[in-house]
């Protein structure tokens, strides 16, 4: 029955087979955990604990049980210099993010400015001059970001070697009027992931739109199930163990010179469109719990933004 949360002894077997399903590349089963009531707070995080939990262990399954098994050792995506094919997906995902959004050419909307957060040796490489093209003002930001590597890539790009919050563009010399952007822009980042907490939080309050890509499809769940819990995913000390793996991985203090994040003032999410395949991805998304094969760059997309307490609620 619906009104029955406990999570029960077929619910754990459904995903202990589901779990161990993924070293096989295929899903057996379908947990019938329900979502539990918003007015029991409690509930849902432990809830979501067990399904993030879930998560984690299926990853974990995947590298140090399969892949210990077979000894495979297939390179990181990461690692692999993309085609022009992939790169020429990049410029595309974003112009069909700005059209999305109400950007587009023709409209009557002020050409944006863009904040591409997370960005790197890979979008260094791209060639951005179809969104220049539209009048938009593009800033690669993060703490790999490097300067475009090519010649005639788009005369509207500038990069912010930083970690992203608020006010990281805005610190940076000659970056006074992109400081506030129109729309923010991570490709392939795993927001997921504890070190992003905290821009994570940060773009949320400042709701401006968000646009994110991802390889796999695990990915967009794993952080739909973080929006839908503020109150219990930017508590402070989750925001401080995220501060903690930020410091040690790139030596720097996110809270120094910033706003402070107080309880409970990142808002509620609103979806713009929800997790989805890109359109405007290179080729189609594939299974990337495979042993021999990787998830595709900007395979997936969603829209999304921090919620304005004036309107009514979207539900994930």
């Amino acid at each position: 029955p619906r009104q029955h949360h406990a999570i029960g002894e077929s619910e754990i077997a459904c995903w202990t087979q589901l779990l161990l399903s993924h070293c096989l590349g295929r899903r057996t089963c379908r947990s019938t955990v329900h979502s539990p009531p918003t007015s029991r707070p409690a509930l849902k995080a432990a809830i979501g604990a067990w399904r993030t939990l879930a998560m984690l262990l299926s990853g974990l399954l995947v590298t140090c049980v399969c892949r210990g098994a077979t000894g495979d050792k297939l390179k990181p995506l990461t690692e692999i210099a993309p085609t022009e094919v992939e790169l020429g997906a990049f410029s595309a995902t974003v112009l069909g993010a700005l059209e999305k959004l109400g950007f587009g050419p023709g409209t009557s909307a002020a050409p944006p400015v863009i904040h591409l957060v997370g960005a790197s040796p890979v979008e260094a490489a791209v060639d951005w001059t179809p969104v220049c093209d539209t009048g938009a003002r593009v800033v690669l930001v993060g703490p790999q970001a490097v300067p475009l590597t090519g010649t005639g890539q788009g005369d509207c790009v500038s990069v912010v070697e930083a970690v992203y919050t608020r006010d990281a563009v805005g610190k940076s010399a000659g970056h006074a009027e992109v400081a506030d952007p129109d729309l923010i822009v991570l490709l392939n980042a795993d927001l997921y992931h504890i070190q992003w907490r905290r821009s994570l939080a940060e773009l949320l309050i400042s709701r401006k739109p968000a646009v994110l890509t991802t390889y796999c499809e695990f990915e967009g769940h794993a952080l739909t199930r973080i929006l839908r819990w503020p109150e219990v995913e930017f508590k402070p000390a989750v925001l401080a163990q995220s501060d903690g793996v930020v410091k040690h991985a790139h030596g720097v203090d996110q809270t120094e010179g910033s706003a402070p994040i107080a309880p409970g003032s990142v808002p509620e999410t609103r979806m713009l469109w929800r997790f989805a395949p890109n359109p405007h991805a290179h080729e189609k998304p594939r299974e990337c719990y495979s042993l021999t094969t990787h998830g595709v760059r900007n395979a997936y997309w969603m829209g999304f933004r921090g919620e304005d307490p004036k309107e009514s609620k979207t539900d994930l």
